[in-house]
């Protein structure tokens, strides 16, 4: 099916061949997940702030997440809430690795509800 969408194979390749060396001149935590190259955890946190805490977001009970990627903020969200997030993702393979990353916090009693397309 992902010949039928670029956008869906371009994400799906881009998950799959992800490495951690992707820059040469700034090495990664063994720990990292895709998209960690774009940025760090003080710029997300503060994101996170102003996109999600400053709109109530340790309140919501429900939420839906579209284009999660690796899920940097889904995880925030686990973490700060007690929602339950629905995903949507145009790349099966970057909701594998979604749910990969969240897995210990869904184990921990994070409520996470999974969507992926067909």
């Amino acid at each position: 099916m992902s010949d039928l969408n670029p956008y869906r194979a371009q994400w799906d390749y881009y998950a799959k061949n992800w490495k951690r060396d992707i820059l040469p001149d700034r090495p990664l935590a063994e720990d990292s997940w895709p998209g960690d190259e774009w940025g760090n955890e003080e710029r997300w946190a503060k994101i996170f702030e102003t996109m999600f805490l400053d709109f109530g977001a340790r309140g919501w009970r429900n939420c839906v997440e579209i284009g999660p990627g690796s899920g940097k903020y889904t995880s925030l969200l686990l973490r700060n809430s007690d929602s339950r997030i629905v995903a949507f993702d145009i790349s099966p393979a970057f909701l594998l690795i979604k749910l990969k990353q969240v897995a210990k916090l869904l184990q921990e009693g994070g409520g996470c509800g999974w969507h992926r397309p067909a």
